[in-house]
């Protein structure tokens, strides 16, 4: 779904834009590298709490921590492959590497948001089937798009081509369309609760968050893929990689903290 562009040149690209127009996705590609790498570090305090001993490991904190990683390893294996030694990468592997681990970091964004609709509806075994079956099914069309993503060499330079990019724009807009509704749920499902507590608003106010910025992120980039515009669309989707899964992480976080102030019903 959202996976890095070429790994080199466009066969259609301009010759006489070309050079400047990869030296800017080459240095933005870096920026977004520096600024993830920082928040990757400073909420580093998760993983390290697991290490020492000091938090309990739960599975809800798989996507959280699965997503974080594969976000991490998406970015510098991008940045590589931008760089003066990219040509030493095998460009089947690469393209690979780089479209599994980006799927991956939006498969865990959406999964952290389900979870806690899914704790919520604790007592609701329709809601668990019903998240479930969205679950399978957003993780059965992101390993498709990964299968449908092809890179062949041209010369010297990785050419990367989606064979059925109408497939990545339905999966796209599946993954919106899964996100809002896991958001309705979650409302309603803290609505039917008569007892009211920060960690409630917390959750309401989040989930609106992730579902905005996960809308504009995923749209802009469904716009792209139907233009067919390869330049833009690598930057848009590193963008919208790094901004969900940093907004999706971030909401994990602030929740354990509430929940260290003893509000850990959701948690």
């Amino acid at each position: 779904m959202l996976c890095a562009g070429k790994m080199g040149q466009s066969r259609d690209s301009d010759p006489s834009v070309q050079p400047n127009l990869t030296a800017l996705i080459s240095n933005i590609i870096h920026l977004l590298l520096g600024v993830y790498g920082w928040e990757y570090l400073v909420s580093l305090h998760v993983e390290w709490a697991l290490v020492c001993g000091q938090l309990a490991f739960r599975p809800s904190l798989i996507p959280y921590l699965l997503g974080r990683t594969c976000t991490l390893i998406y970015l510098i294996l991008h940045a590589v492959g931008r760089g003066p030694y990219s040509k030493s990468f095998s460009c089947i592997s690469s393209t690979f590497a780089l479209a599994l681990t980006a799927n991956i970091a939006v498969g865990c964004s959406s999964t952290n948001f389900m979870i806690r609709t899914w704790v919520i509806w604790r007592d609701s075994r329709l809601v668990h089937a019903l998240l479930l079956f969205l679950a399978l099914g957003h993780w059965t069309m992101l390993a498709i798009d990964v299968v449908n993503i092809r890179a062949i060499n041209v010369g010297h330079v990785c050419d990367l081509y989606l064979n059925h990019p109408q497939m990545d724009a339905i999966t796209l807009i599946y993954t919106m369309g899964i996100d809002c509704l896991v958001l309705v749920l979650l409302v309603v499902g803290l609505s039917s609760q008569r007892s009211k507590s920060p960690l409630k608003k917390c959750l309401r106010v989040q989930g609106i968050l992730y579902c905005a910025v996960a809308g504009v992120s995923y749209i802009s980039t469904v716009v792209v893929v139907l233009l067919h515009n390869p330049a833009v669309f690598d930057l848009i989707s590193d963008l919208a990689v790094v901004v969900i899964t940093i907004v999706s992480s971030r909401a994990v976080i602030s929740l354990r903290s509430l929940a260290a102030c003893g509000d850990s019903e959701y948690v």
